[in-house]
């Protein structure tokens, strides 16, 4: 892609996404195999904002493709990683200034649907297992019970509380 860019060849949008993220991903690699603090940690401002920019700017896009693939089962970091032309590591150091996993983040945004779903905000009285399907878990036991650890009550509790979504409480 950089041949074709340097001879004056056009990039379409993802191709100049899926470069620039290329080029981030092989400086920071450099940056943390010379034992350089990454540009974030540099003490040019400059560097810094364009390093915050970036990671601000990847996860809008992984929040936005998780959002739209919540569905999946097989939504995990090896597809994000994937998805963002990254590796791993430089996935879990885009997470690790959330404060997250992916795993948790995934799980997180599954959770807070669920539980808009389950107020009734439009998904028309399905069931709880239905709804649990429909958002990637393969599991209903398992998707009651992190919905339980991270809600503090069941899904049927969270429906019957919070029917008609007058009342959904998702700072929890």
């Amino acid at each position: 892609m950089l041949h074709d860019t340097c001879a004056g060849h056009l990039l379409d949008h993802q191709g100049q996404i899926v470069l620039q993220d290329s080029v981030v991903s092989l400086m920071e690699t450099a940056l943390q195999g010379a034992g350089t603090p990454p540009p974030a940690a540099l003490g040019d401002g400059a560097d810094a904002a364009v390093a915050r920019h970036l990671g601000e700017a990847r996860m809008r896009r992984l929040a936005e493709f998780i959002d739209a693939h919540l569905h999946d089962p097989e939504l995990s970091a090896q597809r994000l990683a994937a998805v963002l032309n990254v590796s791993r590591r430089t996935l879990y150091n885009l997470f690790r200034e959330s404060g997250q996993t992916p795993h948790a983040y995934i799980l997180s945004r599954r959770l807070r649907q669920a539980a808009t779903r389950l107020s009734g905000n439009g998904d028309g009285g399905r069931s709880i297992t239905e709804i649990a399907f429909a958002l990637g878990f393969a599991d209903a036991a398992h998707f009651s019970r992190v919905f339980h650890e991270r809600f503090g009550m069941s899904p049927t509790q969270w429906r019957q509380q919070n029917a008609g979504g007058s009342r959904i409480a998702l700072h929890h």
